[in-house]
């Protein structure tokens, strides 16, 4: 790359830095946030981190934001993803399997932290994911992505929050900074979330796996039946859904998956744009159970979930433009 192109680069994103560190300051937020834009770990990619998107309970909650190396002649469209843990550990370190494929197609990805249980009880999860969304489309220009143009996706617990996000309306646990602007996504990635944690009637589970979830519902939920509804996506399918693309391993016993195709077959019932790909030979978070390998192959797996996301975001990886919509 020429040297004058070099430069041109690293004066655009050093100006991006300085106007985000600036004034991309959530409500409510009165101390400067550390900000820093650098070569990221996340396979070289420059990225905006521990970037204050909201404070909940006095803890200021962290987000990473990884551009695209190339800029583009359009806003780009942009992913939150959001771990799983049990809704009890994990962090914004964790980028997940398809977010690097995205940022090669032109996507900005985001990632957070967000209140853990035993600490804090469930809805505190939801909460920090929908003010998260909030904080980006408040702050669309500054990052560089366009507000229309926001999905999610989220593994196992974060399954299970994005799954939420999508289902649920921008009055129903908007709580903190942004009260006035939506949290509504585009498209919503579920990758193996549990989608009805009412009951064990739906996870068939062997009795050390009932051990294990009744100590997470204790820890997250209280045990509270209320709650326990509350976070299970299938009690809130409407007929106005974002598209959905739920992926499943069919060996997982952690999350089975009658989970996933519960939530598939209410999302359709109900008029729902939901594709669902069933993994063979996959356990939880896809890891491979047998001598044979996981099928669709994570490549596959990459592809489809780039050309959903294309499709119903409207963007053209090759040209590096929206396409419509």
């Amino acid at each position: 790359m020429p040297i004058k192109i070099k430069a041109l680069i690293a004066a655009s994103l050093f100006i991006l830095a300085s106007a985000v560190y600036a004034y991309l300051t959530p409500q409510a937020q009165t101390t400067p946030q550390n900000l820093s834009i650098k070569h990221s770990t996340f396979d070289g990619y420059p990225a905006l981190f521990n970037v204050t998107y909201c404070t909940m309970g006095g803890e200021r909650l962290l987000m990473d934001i990884v551009l695209p190396g190339k800029p583009g002649p359009s806003p780009r469209p942009f992913v939150l993803y959001v771990h799983g843990g049990g809704w009890t550990m994990g962090g914004r370190s964790d980028l997940g399997y398809f977010n690097l494929k995205l940022l090669s197609e032109g996507y900005a990805v985001g990632t957070l932290d967000y209140r853990l249980a035993p600490q804090y009880k469930f809805p505190a999860q939801i909460e920090d994911v929908k003010c998260a969304i909030r904080f980006v489309r408040k702050n669309a220009a500054l990052i560089g992505v366009d507000p229309n143009k926001i999905a999610a996706d989220g593994s196992s617990a974060g399954g299970d929050l994005v799954s939420l996000l999508g289902l649920t309306n921008s009055s129903m646990w908007d709580v903190g900074p942004y009260a006035n602007v939506s949290d509504n996504v585009s498209a919503v990635v579920d990758e193996f979330g549990p989608s009805n944690i009412t009951s064990f009637l739906y996870y068939n589970a062997s009795p050390g796996m009932r051990a294990y979830y009744d100590g997470i519902f204790s820890e997250v939920f209280a045990s509270s039946p209320e709650l326990l509804s509350q976070a299970s996506p299938v009690n809130h399918v409407t007929g106005n859904a974002p598209p959905f693309l739920i992926i499943q391993g069919l060996q997982d016993s952690t999350v089975p998956y009658n989970q996933s195709v519960q939530l598939y077959n209410l999302l359709v019932s109900a008029g729902d744009t939901a594709n669902i790909i069933l993994v063979e030979n996959a356990g939880h978070m896809l890891v491979q159970v047998g001598p044979n390998p996981i099928s669709p192959s994570m490549d596959s797996l990459n592809a489809t979930v780039a050309n959903f996301l294309n499709e119903h975001l409207g963007w053209n990886a090759t040209l590096q433009k929206f396409t419509g919509g």
